[in-house]
């Protein structure tokens, strides 16, 4: 069992793409030493069930004594245009940092490897497909050490995955040397952590151990120029992982001090102080160390903790669990639920919910919004839960034409459509149709 005094990074996506079936009760779990052989050879990517006891094993997807490369694995994203699943692995000893893909089957093949990785960390997706990379080390515009003694000061990358040949080279979206924190200031990163995008106010949210001025903090970064600006900064001591609302609040998890103190907060981003913007949601002595924190599709909060480990006797004092937060109860220092606590975790650091990881037959899946490789349309689903009317088989009655929401021929645009949001080519989308299936709905194609 190994325990290294490491970041986690928790990323969800409840979107179909390489899946054929929503189901909101799989939890994919990134987990640092699941599996493990040796300090070189550890890692794994675990199913749960999360609607089985707790104690309940898990399906298991990759894994370092199953053969693959892993070896300190850190972030976890599930891409909505493939499914596929993407890990981040800064490595150990001479290995140089990578960036895994792990398919529907379980095989991991490398996407990216060396500079300008240097301790790749969370990851996320941009709308178009792209792959997000926190990297709280990089120096890929040579600023030189940070200013609390890391290597660099770090950078958000990004690497288009779906066009590159292996190994990819990232490409630098921002160095934090845009920012609005004034002269003097060379990168508002220090060690950005976790990136999450925001697609209401179209930016990302990045969560960083030390903001210009201040301890740890939420930072807006425009992807499209790289500047970025303070969000949110209460006097956080460690915050490791980031997520957002369906309407664009940010989720941010504080790791905290010391055992016991981990909380999860929202951010208002329409309040413009940083002192005073962010609520508490969850936290307190329910929980060991949270690592970082996401939602699904119905906007529940779930959160990762690998509990409290003692080096001396080899045991836990408080186990490795998965958790999701029931905001109904008006306590946060009580509102943690337990959803699992299997033996098999170890140091569990990220969580995705996931779905069949298999098209039916005939469906193809674009790789963006604007791509014209197949006449069929490429699915998002943003949100599942809220609305689910008895869909029926529809291959003429879809809407064409790009456009929110989904709709029977004759039935009104629903006042929720943007629970449920799609995107489609110029091209007539034919024998595509949405069923349901009691809780579930299905994409088929004959």
């Amino acid at each position: 069992m190994k325990r290294p005094a490491l970041r986690a990074s928790i990323v969800v996506t409840s979107i179909l793409a390489c899946a054929a079936v929503v189901r909101a009760q799989t939890l994919r779990v990134l987990d640092i030493d699941a599996h493990y052989l040796a300090d070189d050879q550890a890692g794994a990517v675990l199913d749960f069930d999360a609607a089985s006891p707790s104690s309940s094993a898990a399906t298991v997807l990759a894994a370092a004594d199953a053969g693959a490369p892993f070896e300190l694995v850190l972030g976890v994203a599930v891409s909505h245009v493939t499914g596929i699943t993407y890990v981040s692995d800064p490595g150990v000893g001479v290995r140089l940092p990578r960036i895994h893909a792990v398919d529907c089957a379980g095989v991991v093949s490398l996407v990216a490897e060396g500079a300008p990785l240097a301790r790749p960390s969370g990851l996320a997706f941009l709308p178009d497909g792209r792959l997000l990379i926190a990297d709280p080390e990089a120096d890929p515009s040579g600023l030189g050490p940070d200013d609390v003694g890391g290597l660099g000061h770090g950078a958000i990358l990004v690497v288009d995955v779906a066009s590159c040949a292996p190994p990819c080279m990232p490409a630098l979206l921002s160095d934090g040397a845009r920012h609005s924190f004034g002269g003097g200031v060379a990168s508002s990163f220090q060690d950005p952590m976790d990136v999450v995008y925001d697609a209401v106010r179209e930016r990302l949210y990045v969560v960083d151990m030390t903001v210009p001025g201040r301890f740890g903090g939420l930072l807006a970064v425009d992807p499209a120029t790289g500047m970025v600006d303070l969000v949110s900064s209460p006097d956080w001591s460690a915050p490791f992982g980031v997520s957002v609302r369906s309407d664009g609040r940010p989720l941010v998890c504080d790791a905290g001090a010391t055992p016991g103190t981990s909380s999860l907060w929202e951010i208002d981003p329409a309040q413009a102080d940083p002192d005073a913007n962010a609520t508490l949601l969850s936290g307190g002595a329910q929980y060991a160390q949270l690592q970082d924190v996401t939602r699904d599709a119905d906007g529940t909060i779930f959160a990762v903790d690998w509990g409290e480990y003692d080096d001396v006797s080899g045991t836990f004092i408080e186990p490795p669990a998965l958790f999701r937060v029931d905001e109904g109860r008006p306590n946060p220092l009580t509102n943690g639920v337990l959803v699992n606590d299997s033996v098999e975790l170890v140091t569990p650091i990220g969580i995705t919910v996931v779905s069949d990881c298999a098209p039916p037959p005939g469906l193809a899946i674009n790789r963006g919004v604007t791509s014209l490789e197949t006449r069929l349309m490429r699915l998002q689903f943003l949100e599942v839960a809220r609305r689910r009317p008895p869909w029926h088989a529809c291959p003429d009655e879809i809407v064409t034409g790009a456009a929110d929401g989904l709709r029977l021929a004759g039935e009104a645009t629903p006042s929720a459509a943007a629970s449920l949001r799609f995107y489609e080519h110029s091209d007539p989308v034919a024998n595509l149709r949405i069923e349901r299936d009691g809780s579930d709905l299905i994409v088929r194609a004959p």
